[in-house]
């Protein structure tokens, strides 16, 4: 009786095992697709940053702020999960240095790098990062393979075209660790997905994530083959 008691426990517990992995596999697949994109004018192309990008002013500024409160707090939580002590981050398109700076301020010992191509939003980014620099992110300023986790806000509908979206991508995460983790969201739908993702050899953790008002946004976690570094 005694035995059988037992063997039934330990088939309860490895069901349970398994359906956890299922469930955890489940979460890791689910996705939000958006399969088009806008198309404007009479050429019917689609909507690009300018070539020097965005101009920003306060109150620009502040919209954009208002558009990434969620956004900001799921990155923060995100970060909980990592050995934050001198973990190098990079943004290569920080926009108005918001981001990287609040980020900081939930996890002060990380170092945080941010790229812009917009030499305005440079400027008003400045004090808000550890590094800042002007340039387009075909042409990372982090060394090859030198940086912990890269935040991508940039590979989104009408900021970047489809086409264009894969060659920085790539551009972008020459500069990632092996083992090291990138993050892609952004105000409007991500062009790359978890396919994608995978047939660029990454581990896809998750494509979305919910937020404090209960909606589920995209927000892929993914990570770079190789050694990781471990939560503190």
């Amino acid at each position: 009786m005694l035995a059988s008691l037992k063997a039934s426990a330990s088939a309860s517990a490895s069901s349970s095992a398994s359906s956890s992995a299922a469930a955890a596999a489940a979460a890791a697949a689910a996705e939000i697709h958006y399969p088009f994109v806008q198309l404007v004018g009479a050429d019917k192309v689609e909507i690009n940053t300018p070539g020097n990008g965005w101009h920003i002013d306060e109150h620009r500024a502040h919209l954009l702020g208002l558009g990434e409160i969620y956004l900001r707090a799921l990155s923060a939580r995100f970060l909980n999960k990592l050995n934050t002590q001198n973990l190098v981050v990079y943004d290569p398109a920080c926009s108005t240095g918001q981001f990287l700076f609040e980020l900081k301020q939930a996890h002060p010992g990380i170092y945080t790098i941010g790229q812009d191509i917009s030499a305005d939003m440079i400027r008003f980014a400045e004090g808000k990062a550890d590094e800042l620099h002007v340039g387009d992110s075909l042409h990372p300023k982090p060394a090859e393979k030198s940086v912990d986790l890269i935040f991508f806000r940039f590979l989104n509908a009408e900021v970047v075209s489809r086409s264009k979206a894969l060659d920085l991508f790539r551009s972008v995460m020459r500069c990632l660790k092996d083992g090291g983790y990138a993050v892609l969201f952004g105000h409007t739908p991500v062009l790359l997905n978890r396919s994608e993702l995978l047939g660029e050899g990454c581990r896809v953790h998750s494509c979305v994530a919910a937020v404090e008002d209960g909606s589920v946004v995209q927000f892929y976690v993914i990570q770079k083959e190789g050694e990781h570094r471990e939560q503190a």
